[in-house]
């Protein structure tokens, strides 16, 4: 679902593109999905937000470069440097990172100037979140996933460590009281698993044209299978049948999920929002792939219409306040997922 985003900037008066809006444009390009949600969020909580994924997508820049491995580990145990001092980013390696990240990584320090202007306590979090995501992927680059655990750890990396810093961003910025953010740590951590398990899920293909696989091998081998055969057209039974295992074992999560936007204060229309798209995207998204040999099959990933992504929005937008009503909107979510057997 990447898609590169070309822009040809037309400046007045010949000035140059500052770094604040160079950060708020490249953002689309490396999600247009997260330049929409994160309209959800009042400033200057979304900047802050903004500027921590444009962050992570550096890191994830490194992991899936061409660079060697050793280099590859080298660039993001380095990374969190460039956050603590003023010092140029001339060498990142532009030419080795997908096409999609490119123009990000052609002006990083944009980012690290808007990061430095940043409330104190902001920065704090987002270097920890960036410095613990940086060590774990450059733990995991090259390893093989094995087992659910690992595809957990690997998970808890990449997305877990994101939860629990947006949680702590909401706080810093005012938005939640320390009891409420103390209660939002117990499910910061499944929600992010959630979201990633399920781009694991959906990604399967592109993943392996590229070189990477995340779905456990123990897995694909109690189904007979392994990632040769995998894509293979005839062979989908097997793959049919890991998919449902990857899906009932991402419905606990989800649940967790939900609970963490019910703690949320009912007030804060935005904060619920930003919070309830992704994961009714992803729990779509889920539903769209179960049972589906497109996810091994076909060349794009399976994906929900753009109609029901924009009744997911409208939904989360009009409604997220309310608890009854997500809870309700998760149960029907649920019944597709698990044949209606009780997961609340």
């Amino acid at each position: 679902m990447r898609t590169v985003f070309c822009f040809v900037a037309t400046l007045a008066h010949g000035e140059a593109e500052s770094s604040a809006d160079f950060c708020w444009r490249v953002l689309a390009a490396v999600s247009r999905s997260f330049a929409v949600v994160i309209r959800e969020l009042p400033p200057p909580l979304n900047e802050a937000v903004m500027l921590s994924y444009l962050l992570c997508r550096i890191a994830d820049s490194f992991e899936d470069s061409s660079l060697r491995l050793a280099e590859r580990r080298a660039q993001l145990l380095r990374l969190p440097l460039f956050l603590t001092r003023e010092s140029k980013a001339e060498d990142f390696p532009v030419e080795s990172v997908p096409g999609v990240y490119r123009e990000l990584m052609s002006r990083p320090d944009a980012v690290f100037e808007r990061y430095r202007g940043l409330d104190s306590a902001a920065q704090t979090a987002i270097h920890a979140c960036v410095a613990e995501m940086c060590e774990g992927m450059s733990e995991w680059t090259g390893s093989t996933i094995e087992t659910i655990e690992h595809q957990n750890r690997y998970c808890y990396y990449v997305a877990g460590v994101v939860g629990q810093l947006l949680t702590e961003l909401f706080h810093i910025y005012g938005m939640v009281r320390r009891a409420v953010r103390d209660r939002l740590m117990q499910h910061a951590v499944p929600f992010g698993l959630a979201l990633q398990k399920i781009n694991i899920l959906r990604d399967v293909r592109q993943d392996m044209h590229e070189g990477r696989c995340y779905w456990p091998e123990q897995l694909l081998l109690r189904h007979h299978t392994n990632r040769e055969q995998l894509l293979i057209p005839g062979r989908s039974e097997p793959a049919l049948a890991v998919i449902e295992e990857l899906v009932q074992d991402v419905v606990p999560y989800c649940g967790r999920a939900l609970r963490y936007i019910e703690l949320l204060p009912a007030g804060q229309f935005r904060l619920r929002s930003f919070c309830a798209i992704p994961l009714f995207m992803a729990t779509a998204t889920a539903r769209a792939c179960r049972g589906n040999p497109d996810v091994v099959l076909a060349d794009a990933p399976v994906k929900i219409s753009r109609s029901e992504a924009r009744h997911i929005v409208l939904r989360s937008r009009t409604m997220a306040w309310c608890n009854p009503y997500l809870r309700h909107w998760y149960g029907q979510d649920l019944k597709s997922l698990t044949n209606g057997a009780p997961q609340l």
